[in-house]
């Protein structure tokens, strides 16, 4: 009977004690691509696992709905140190343009996470696009940025301005999201000068898709 115990007692020291780069294989090898809480949570049974299933578990997320998207804006607002483990994140509106306080959230999550890689936004509220743009904005270490489904987030203008504070930027995709020029607009020989400026500003850029309903 000791030695049963013994072994047991063995074992489950063992798996307490992995090495960390034991480990952290392991989680890769079991965690979901990316964190979907709106389908399932991935459950953490061992406390002592916990710090290195954390990285794994923020990296990636994918949302869809309000109710999923305010525990989790709190979540990151309240703590820096998780937000700061968001690298690629999903944004999928339930409502779109019937929830504002939906978008409220998503682009609240993106301005709380400072190293946000890869960035889609599925849908979002008119009513918040002009926050929803400067939060992404600030987004110094993007690498690809698609938005689609929605009624406008930028100008041209706006867009070539945004995207030279992304000097990571490889990938662009944009559907509909483009807003018409305003009246004040600068001439059509400034903003190729623009495009000019920008392209120098971004020069890991590979692709760029922007395609506008007529």
């Amino acid at each position: 009977m000791s030695s049963s115990s013994t072994s047991t007692s063995s074992a489950g020291t063992s798996m307490g004690t992995l090495d960390p780069a034991i480990l952290t294989h392991i989680l890769v090898l079991l965690a979901p691509k990316k964190y979907a809480p709106h389908k399932r949570l991935a459950p953490l049974l061992r406390v002592n696992w916990h710090l290195h299933a954390l990285p794994r578990l923020y990296s990636a997320i994918s949302l869809k709905g309000q109710w999923v998207a305010r525990p989790l804006r709190r979540t990151l607002e309240a703590n820096s140190t998780l937000a700061a483990l968001v690298q690629e994140l999903v944004l999928d509106t339930e409502l779109s343009a019937q929830a504002p306080p939906e978008t409220a959230d998503h682009r609240r999550i993106v301005a709380a996470c400072p190293n946000i890689k890869h960035l889609t936004v599925l849908g979002y509220a008119e009513a918040e696009a002009e926050k929803y743009r400067e939060a992404i904005a600030g987004k110094a270490q993007l690498e690809t940025l698609n938005v689609s489904e929605g009624g406008g987030l930028c100008t041209f203008a706006d867009l070539l301005g945004m995207m030279r504070g992304w000097p990571m930027l490889e990938k662009l995709i944009l559907k509909d999201a483009l807003l018409p020029a305003t009246s004040d607009s600068d001439p059509e020989s400034n903003s190729a000068s623009e495009a000019e400026e920008t392209a120098v500003s971004c020069p890991a850029l590979k692709m760029v898709k922007i395609t506008q309903k007529p």
